[in-house]
C-alpha cells in the first residue's frame, strides 16, 4: 500500500470527481482508477459507489476517512522531523532551471530558501527545453524548474505547478501589429513567422502550424529557434514575428512587444519537478518558495 494512493483516496473523497483528482496529481484518469481499485483490493471492500450519475463514498469509505487522514498526517510529521534532522547537517542540492521560466527570480528564491535551510548549499544550472529533463533523469540535477513538455503520468515524478504560461507574438515595437490587443493568424499574412525548431520544443508544433494556416495566409514559416536568444535576433534582423512564451518578456526589453494570440489556446505549465525515487523533505519547501516568489512578483 502506497501513501500516495491514500492521498489520492482522500482527494477523491473530497472532489468525488476522477478527472479533477487525476489533474491534482498530474496523472491520467485511468491511472487514478487503477490506484483506487488496487487500494480497494488491498483493503478488502469498495471505497466508492460508481454510478452513471457519478461517484459517492461507501459507508466503508466514510469509516476509513479518519484513519486515512491520520496516516497522511503522520507522513507530514515524519517529513517535518526529517527536515529538522537534515537542518543539523550540511547537504547539497543541485537545481536545473529554464532561464526564461525562473531566471529573474533565482536570487530571491535562493534568499528565502537559505533562510529556511541555512545548512543546505545550492548550485543552479541553466538548460534549454530540450535538455532539462535529460539532466533530471541522469541525476545531473536533483530537481528542475521547467515546462511540462512531456507526459509525466507514470507516477515517477512529483510535480508542483508554479504558474501557467501562454503563447504570444513577439515583434519589434515599431511593427504595425504591436498596437493590437490580439494577433490572429490572418493578421500575420505575408509575414515571416519564426517558431521553435522541432528538435528544441516539439510539444505544440503541429497545433501551431494548424493555427497559422501558413499556406492559406501566405506565411513564411521558419522553425529555427534553438535557444531563447534566437527569436529576438530573427525578429530584429528579418522584421519577423516569433511565436514564444510570455515568461520570456523580461529578457527582451522595451524594443520588443508581446501581443497575445487570438484563437490559440495552448498553454504551458511551469512546475518544480523531481523524481519520486530521490525525493528529499526540503524539496517541497523549495517548490513552495518558488511558487510564493512568482505569485508575489509575477513571471
Amino acid at each position: 500500500m502506497k501513501i500516495e494512493h491514500i492521498e489520492e483516496f482522500l482527494d477523491l473523497a473530497s472532489t468525488l470527481n476522477f478527472t479533477r483528482t487525476a489533474k491534482h496529481f498530474y496523472i491520467t484518469q485511468p491511472v487514478l482508477s487503477k490506484h483506487i481499485a488496487g487500494l480497494e483490493t488491498e483493503l478488502g471492500s469498495q471505497l466508492f459507489n460508481r454510478e452513471k450519475t457519478g461517484i459517492t463514498l461507501t459507508d466503508f469509505g466514510k469509516a476509513l476517512l479518519p484513519t486515512a487522514r491520520t496516516l497522511v498526517g503522520d507522513k507530514d510529521r515524519l517529513l517535518e522531523e526529517a527536515r529538522n534532522l537534515i537542518s543539523r547537517n550540511d547537504i547539497s542540492l543541485k537545481i536545473g532551471y529554464l532561464q526564461g521560466a525562473a531566471g529573474i527570480h533565482i536570487p530571491e528564491i535562493q534568499r528565502r530558501f537559505r533562510a529556511a535551510h541555512p545548512n543546505i548549499s545550492v548550485e543552479y544550472f541553466t538548460y534549454e527545453f530540450n535538455k532539462i529533463f535529460e539532466q533530471l533523469n541522469n541525476s545531473s540535477v536533483d530537481l528542475i524548474i521547467g515546462g511540462l513538455t512531456l507526459s509525466l503520468a507514470d507516477g515517477a515524478y512529483v510535480i508542483r505547478k508554479v504558474y501557467e504560461d501562454t503563447y504570444f507574438a513577439l515583434m519589434r515595437a515599431d511593427d504595425p501589429l504591436a498596437s493590437r490587443q490580439k494577433v490572429s493568424a490572418a493578421d500575420l499574412a505575408g509575414k515571416t513567422v519564426v517558431m521553435p525548431a522541432p528538435s528544441f520544443f516539439s510539444r505544440d508544433i503541429q497545433a501551431t502550424r494548424e493555427w497559422l494556416c501558413a499556406d492559406e495566409n501566405d506565411i513564411n514559416l521558419v522553425e529555427s529557434v534553438h535557444d531563447i536568444n534566437v527569436a529576438p535576433l530573427s525578429v530584429k534582423i528579418d522584421n519577423a514575428v516569433s511565436l514564444t512564451f510570455g515568461h520570456l518578456a523580461p529578457f527582451y526589453g522595451s524594443e520588443y512587444e508581446f501581443v497575445p494570440l487570438d484563437g490559440f489556446d495552448k498553454t504551458l505549465d511551469i512546475a518544480v519537478i523531481w523524481r519520486r525515487s530521490v525525493e528529499k523533505p526540503f524539496f517541497e519547501d523549495f517548490a513552495r518558495i518558488v511558487k510564493q516568489v512568482i505569485e508575489e512578483f509575477g513571471y
